[in-house]
C-alpha cells in the first residue's frame, strides 16, 4: 500500500448503447478501439497512466506511477487534448457511419491509497479512497463534450486555464456541496 495525491480522470462515451445498436458490431468494436487509442495517446503524452478500461469508459491517474508536480494541470490538458482529438475522430467516423460520438470527462484531485485489488489470478493496482468516487460522480454534471473538475483541481490549475463555473453540487457520499468548474482552454 502506498499513499499518494493523484488527479483522477474519467472519460466516457455518452449513449454507447445506442451507438452499439446503430452500428454493425464489427464497426462498433473498431470505433471503441479507435476511441480508446485516441484517449490513451493524449493521456500518455501528459504522463498519465491508464488504470482501467471499463467498456467505453477509461480511468486514468496523473501522479502514478511517476510522482510529479502539476498533476491537475496535466490532467486538464490531457482532457482538453482528448476533446480535440475525439472531435477529429468523430468527423472521420461520421463520414463513414453517420455516428455522433459524444463524451464526458471528469477530474478530481486528492489523496488515495494505491493497493493491489482482486484475486491472486487477476490482480491490479487501483487507487482507493474518496478521490476516485468523487471523480466518477463529477461526470454526471460534466457538459456533453466537456470536462467537469472539482474545486480542488480548479484551485491547483486556475492560473493555467480559463474556466466556466458549473455551480455547486451535492454528490452522493459528501456532506457539503462542491463547486464545479469547466476548463475551456489553456491560457498560454
Amino acid at each position: 500500500m502506498e499513499k499518494r495525491n493523484l488527479s483522477i480522470l474519467f472519460c466516457d462515451i455518452l449513449g454507447s448503447t445506442n451507438l452499439a445498436d446503430s452500428l454493425p458490431m464489427v464497426d462498433f468494436v473498431k470505433l471503441i478501439k479507435s476511441y480508446q487509442a485516441c484517449v490513451e495517446q493524449e493521456i500518455t503524452l501528459q504522463y498519465g497512466y491508464i488504470a482501467q478500461y471499463l467498456g467505453d469508459g477509461i480511468l486514468a491517474y496523473f501522479g502514478y506511477p511517476m510522482t510529479f508536480e502539476g498533476t491537475s494541470v496535466r490532467a486538464i490538458q490531457a482532457g482538453l487534448n482528448i476533446l480535440s482529438a475525439l472531435d477529429k475522430l468523430e468527423t472521420a467516423e461520421e463520414e463513414r457511419h453517420e455516428v455522433n460520438l459524444r463524451t464526458r470527462i471528469s477530474i478530481h484531485t486528492g489523496p488515495v491509497i494505491i493497493t493491489d485489488v482482486g484475486r491472486a489470478d487477476r490482480r491490479e493496482k487501483l487507487a482507493l479512497g474518496g478521490t476516485p468516487n468523487v471523480a466518477a460522480r463529477l461526470q454526471r454534471v460534466a457538459p456533453e463534450d466537456g470536462i467537469a473538475v472539482s474545486e480542488v483541481t480548479y484551485l491547483e490549475a486556475h492560473d493555467h486555464f480559463e474556466f466556466r463555473p458549473l455551480g455547486s453540487h451535492l454528490f452522493k457520499g459528501l456532506s457539503t456541496e462542491m463547486k464545479v468548474f469547466q476548463p475551456i482552454q489553456s491560457r498560454t
